[in-house]
């Protein structure tokens, strides 16, 4: 009887990995795809020390043959880790969809479980729905919650419609009120998977000489000022010839949206030959009809989905009486006190 075994990746590993291409598939979501770069880069990545790098690998062999790996990028900071590659199949191995949802259980199990030992609560994947990634997912309690879509396009030659009134660039002053809107416009099923803080809507400050060592490509936020507060909000990060936009907005602007995104995007220094991407969560969706007349298509489509490490535990405390103190209790000598002695 074949023997399956799954553990952490090793530098040895790395060779055998160019073999296990029969079945695979991205499992991060759209701005974590944006951001990072090739599977196999993930993969060598993985194989270096932990000090130097974010990611970490798992693998599955089959009587000894390597036949699955898993990627996952963590996020310390956050307390939270992203799995952003998996695949299956080997020379004698055929990756069926029985297979791959076997091999590809085990590894997501393995990789929690070491995520609640180094202290992550959460762990976030974006699958399609109903396929062997998001069968091996559910099996390992993540749980879906929300869909995500991703238009492509690109700038129109010409400008769409007028720059809308209030629209500037964000400044630091603006961060809770743009963490105010999120909690305005984003379903609480979401806010509780996402758990974001206000440093998440921070500025992009940071050097020239910073931005080359980091990984991650420029970003530009945009805001859309009234005299109700903030009502909209885009952050535009670009790098080599794309470009993605993330935005969110009050219901009564929508219809203006499409010209907000458009015209921060032009701002931000982004070309009409650059491949623009936008990503619509789920629970927006009456914006894709913006987007289509300026040229912009569905291209991809994902459910997210969560697992969490911790269970919210509610202590309720028990009020323990405190014994009534006795007046005639004598200080120490020589203190004065409040009380006469009897």
């Amino acid at each position: 009887m074949a023997t399956l075994a799954v553990r952490t990746l090793r530098p040895r590993d790395l060779a055998g990995l160019r073999s296990v291409r029969q079945r695979s598939d991205r499992l991060d979501g759209p701005v974590c795809r944006f951001r990072s770069s090739s599977d196999w880069t993930h993969q060598v990545m993985a194989a270096l020390p932990v000090r130097i790098q974010d990611e970490r690998g798992y693998v599955a062999t089959v009587d000894g043959e390597l036949c699955a790996y898993l990627v996952v990028e963590r996020q310390p900071r956050l307390y939270q880790w992203e799995l952003v590659g998996i695949a299956a199949g080997s020379p004698r191995l055929d990756a069926t969809d029985d297979v791959c949802v076997e091999l590809w259980t085990a590894l997501i199990n393995l990789a929690i479980k070491q995520a609640g030992q180094s202290g992550v609560k959460r762990l976030f994947a974006a699958a399609e729905a109903g396929g062997p990634v998001y069968q091996s997912l559910r099996a390992n309690g993540f749980e879906a919650f929300e869909n995500i879509l991703v238009m492509t396009g690109s700038l129109p030659s010409e400008a769409v419609g007028q720059t809308p009134p209030g629209m500037r660039r964000q400044l630091n002053s603006d961060i809770w009120s743009v963490h105010q809107l999120y909690n305005h416009v984003t379903p609480r099923a979401v806010q509780f998977a996402e758990a974001l803080t206000s440093s998440e809507w921070d500025l992009d400050n940071r050097t020239w000489w910073r931005r080359l060592a980091s990984p991650h490509p420029q970003s530009t936020s945009f805001v859309l000022d009234s005299a109700d507060g903030i009502v909209g909000y885009c952050r535009i990060e670009k790098q080599h010839g794309r470009a993605m936009i993330s935005f969110m907005c009050a219901q009564h602007c929508s219809e203006s949206i499409a010209e907000f995104l458009l015209s921060a995007a032009r701002q931000a220094g982004v070309r009409t030959n650059d491949v623009v991407q936008i990503v619509v969560p789920g629970y927006a969706l009456e914006h894709v009809a913006h987007f289509e007349p300026a040229g912009f298509r569905v291209s991809w489509e994902r459910t997210g989905l969560v697992k969490h490490t911790t269970t919210p535990v509610v202590v309720r405390p028990q009020l323990v009486p405190i014994s009534a103190v006795d007046d005639r209790e004598r200080a120490m000598r020589g203190v004065p006190t409040l009380y006469r002695g009897r």
